[in-house]
């Protein structure tokens, strides 16, 4: 039987990524996903015939000196993508805000509808300390600990002090800015919750910086959805294996023995594109399974989502920008909060809108104890209260879309614990609040040598650009020809 070089399970995007560098270097790689598309919580999936992503999913970072950007010119991959002039519209109290890429619109915007804020010295901030850090990340990876960060202090000791004040003040800092307006705190405040997982109070002055930065960046459209993205990534993996899933992750004779639905593999090495929180169902290797029931007992407070999927008339959403978010001053029913972030497929892309009409996908955070041990009739019946009270919402703040909207159905929770196998259902990753980020977030190492973990449960977490970063930090950690050709910004 073959020994690969590396197996790796489940075809989310740290999978996907990590397999596709790792065969660029010309390792022996076979990738596990037990769904038939990729992408995981990032993906593209159909139903009745129409395509959807899975979450409202923005992509950016595919500027020097971003990851994603990083690894498609490593990989030599040119997605089909479509620059935004705006990256998303915000729709709060009586303000209609255009998040504009163009640094001088974007001010002007700003201006017209905050008076009196120090606009033009927030966006400098945002944009020059969010480049440094981005560059100062890359002198710091590969992040292994407390080890890490005194062999970063001793070649960098200056940065390092800058590092330690951004991550010590609290992301509430940004409030002096803004001169006491609730509508702009309110806007901070969630995109801050989009981007990290945690409110301004929660998180530290550099994991805002980051996020808070994000929408000022370039933001782009995937033809065919985000999972097309993922699959022009995937052409660079030799072996995939979809529509199987792996039961168990067992250690023998000096490599890893994987049992899958389509029988037995082998390979040296393991890397599982799964939570921390699963660990203990996959692998039989008891530090292992006890490594996860820990993070279940650290990690415990962790977001879900709330969506809603649906076509919409392409004629009542030409004028519409692809991504809005609105946010309201009432949190909606069963655990979900404030927001409701938008995403529309756009006109031309075929794949994603056909027969007159758009692909919508509608999101929000949501607490996922409020959706366990509901009874089969009681959670039909939140299932349709919250898919009205998200359509009364949207047709309250867009009127034109009354009418418009078609064939909507709700995911929960539970949604996301049965398609993704994700714990709980849980999504987003761990959240990058000071409790826990930067010292006590997990590394993508286990117990075990040779197994490996990827994705948005370990450094550093969320997103398409969190996840990115993740990869690239283990595979600097754990490949010597990736460190050799892999070049720093």
């Amino acid at each position: 039987m073959e020994i690969f070089d590396y197996a790796v399970v489940g075809g989310g995007v740290g999978g996907v990524l990590a397999s596709a560098l790792l065969s660029k270097l010309g390792r022996a790689v076979i990738l596990f996903e037990s769904l038939s598309y990729l992408g995981g919580c990032a993906g593209t999936f159909k139903k009745d015939g129409f395509n959807y992503n899975a979450g409202a999913t923005t992509i950016t970072g595919l500027e020097e000196p971003m990851p994603l950007g990083k690894i498609l010119s490593f990989l030599e991959v040119s997605p089909p993508l479509k620059e935004h002039s705006i990256s998303m519209q915000v729709l709060v109290k009586d303000k209609k805000i255009n998040l504009w890429s163009d640094s001088e619109r974007l001010l002007q915007e700003l201006d017209n509808n905050f008076k009196g804020v120090a606009n033009y010295k927030l966006l400098s901030e945002l944009k020059i300390s969010s480049n440094k850090l981005w560059q100062t990340l890359w002198k710091f990876l590969p992040f292994s600990g407390y080890t890490s960060i005194l062999r970063f202090f001793l070649r960098h000791p200056r940065e390092t002090i800058q590092q330690v004040l951004w991550y010590a003040k609290s992301g509430l800092a940004f409030k002096s800015y803004i001169n006491g307006h609730q509508d702009y705190r309110q806007l901070l405040d969630y995109i801050s919750l989009i981007t990290s997982q945690g409110f301004l109070n929660e998180v530290s002055y550099g994991v805002a910086l980051l996020g808070l930065s994000y929408p000022i960046n370039k933001t782009y459209y995937s033809f065919g959805g985000v999972s097309n993205l993922i699959e022009s990534i995937a052409k660079v993996i030799p072996t995939i294996y979809r529509k199987t899933t792996v039961f168990k992750v067992i250690k023998a004779d000096g490599h890893f023995l994987l049992e899958t639905s389509k029988g037995q593999f082998r390979a040296k090495r393991v890397i599982l594109n799964t939570t921390i929180w699963n660990l203990e169902d996959l692998v039989e290797i008891e530090s292992v399974k006890e490594f996860s029931r820990q993070a279940k007992r650290v990690y415990s407070k962790a977001w879900s989502a709330i969506t809603l999927y649906a076509k919409v008339r392409k004629e009542y959403a030409k004028d519409l920008s692809s991504h809005i978010l609105i946010l309201e001053e009432e949190p909606l029913s069963f655990g979900g909060t404030n927001e409701l972030f938008l995403s529309f497929s756009l006109p031309e892309d075929s794949i994603m809108s056909s027969e007159g009409y758009l692909s919508l996908t509608v999101s929000t955070h949501a607490r996922p104890e409020l959706w366990e041990n509901v009874k089969k009739e009681e959670y039909s019946m939140r299932k349709e209260l919250i898919k009205e009270e998200i359509l009364g919402r949207i047709y309250k703040k867009l009127p034109a879309l009354k009418g418009a909207i078609h064939d909507a159905f709700v995911g929960t929770p539970k949604t996301f614990e049965k398609y993704t196998k994700r714990y709980k259902g849980l999504v987003g990753g761990i959240p990058m609040v000071r409790k826990y980020f930067p010292f006590r977030y997990p590394l993508p190492f286990t117990p075990v040598d040779g197994l490996f973990l990827v994705g948005d449960t370990v450094f550093p977490g969320q997103g398409l650009l969190g996840v990115s970063v993740g990869v690239i930090n283990l595979l600097l950690a754990i490949e010597k020809d990736f460190r050799k050709c892999w070049s720093y910004a």
